[in-house]
């Protein structure tokens, strides 16, 4: 109500424009600028708002503002609420999809979209922080009406300095989550280019990417869609350069293994931003574009999975062997080297098999503490 989102006697409030575990973000009017803020109130976690508000200091010390991220115009108290007041912002990025025809952004868009992203994470990156929550409703657009549209990265309330990270911790939304943060292995901010890839795909497409409701039903459909990308049948991928070059840019970013994902710097350096397209792609950027049904984007099925009789997880530094009747397990460890953790995701082997045996059978935090 208005009575107890009544901030202070220079902010008049407005309407609720979002609510979360912090609290809630209002559209509020500075009574001496006449200006609209959009005023975020936490009532709750005090140390997680002034952790967030030392981030914010740190973005706007390194001129964050002018890097597609949201303008933030300072805090203050309000008895026990202490209250973070940034740029209003049109809507987002999530909303303003939502808005479209078949759900997805033209592919001028995406082109835009990805480019100003990549610009926010690069910059991020450079000053060594981790957004740690990327996803479409943590993107703004600033004015709906303008075409292209101009977007900007908000919500810092999970942003972290990548130099102080704690290995284990759980960040981000599940979803839009790299698989080494599911699975609580070392991070970096390999997992702000993981979201971006997810979303970007989910813009394209119109749908999630990797629906569900738990940790397990996301990991699956990583595993059941790796190297696949559903793309909408107008675009006409196979003669659409853009298109080839966009599905491969988001294929790098969903790449298994965090130090093999592209960094925000080579998306921005990336041919498909380049002034003038050579008439014919590189090796690189060739692909085989998958058309996945409609079904794909739906509620995740169970589908029948075959694992091998015998996996060998040396990269894991732990060996695992299964029985073929999946009710013998013999599970031995061996010396645990320092940075063995680079290569956690092999690409000579399924990972599909090795997620499943780990989400089946033996639950992955039992597995890490063996270390």
């Amino acid at each position: 109500s208005k009575k107890i989102l009544k901030i202070s006697k220079l902010i008049t409030y407005i309407s609720i424009l979002g609510e979360g575990n912090f609290g809630v973000v209002a559209k509020c009017r500075n009574t001496l600028t006449n200006k609209t803020a959009a005023v975020k109130v936490h009532k709750k976690k005090l140390k997680n708002a002034i952790e967030e508000i030392f981030i914010l200091k740190w973005l706007h010390r390194h001129g964050s503002d002018a890097c597609n991220i949201v303008r933030w115009d300072g805090y203050f108290f309000d008895k026990e609420k202490l209250c973070i007041s940034f740029e209003h912002l049109d809507q987002s990025l999530h909303h303003y999809q939502m808005a479209q025809n078949a759900k997805r952004l033209s592919m001028v868009e995406l082109k835009s979209v990805l480019h100003q992203l990549a610009t926010a994470l690069s910059h991020l990156h450079s000053i060594d922080i981790i957004h740690a929550d990327l996803k479409p409703v943590n993107i703004m657009v600033v004015d709906r009406h303008q075409h292209p549209i101009k977007v900007k990265i908000i919500d810092f309330g999970l942003a972290c300095f990548a130099s102080q990270v704690q290995q284990g911790e759980c960040r981000g939304t599940m979803s839009y989550n790299a698989p080494e943060m599911s699975l609580g292995v070392p991070f970096n901010e390999a997992i702000d280019m993981w979201a971006l890839g997810v979303t970007m795909a989910e813009l394209a497409m119109g749908c999630a990417l990797y629906p569900g409701m738990t940790e397990y039903d996301v990991l699956r459909a990583i595993i059941e869609t790796q190297g696949q990308f559903m793309t909408p049948h107008d675009w006409h991928m196979e003669r659409h350069r853009d298109g080839k070059m966009l599905v491969s840019l988001i294929k790098s970013m969903l790449n298994l293994d965090p130090h093999q994902r592209i960094t925000a710097r080579e998306v921005l350096e990336h041919q498909l931003f380049a002034p003038s397209l050579p008439q014919s792609l590189s090796r690189h950027t060739e692909l085989d574009v998958v058309h996945l049904p409609a079904a794909s984007c739906e509620e995740d099925k169970d589908s029948n999975v075959q694992l091998p009789n015998r996996l060998l997880l040396s990269k894991y530094s732990f060996h695992l062997t299964i029985c073929s009747d999946m009710n013998c397990i013999d599970t031995s460890v061996t010396e645990c080297q320092h940075d063995l953790y680079v290569s956690l995701f092999i690409k000579s082997l399924s990972l599909s098999c090795i997620l499943l045996f780990y989400l089946h059978i033996i639950p992955i935090k039992h597995i890490l503490n063996t270390f």
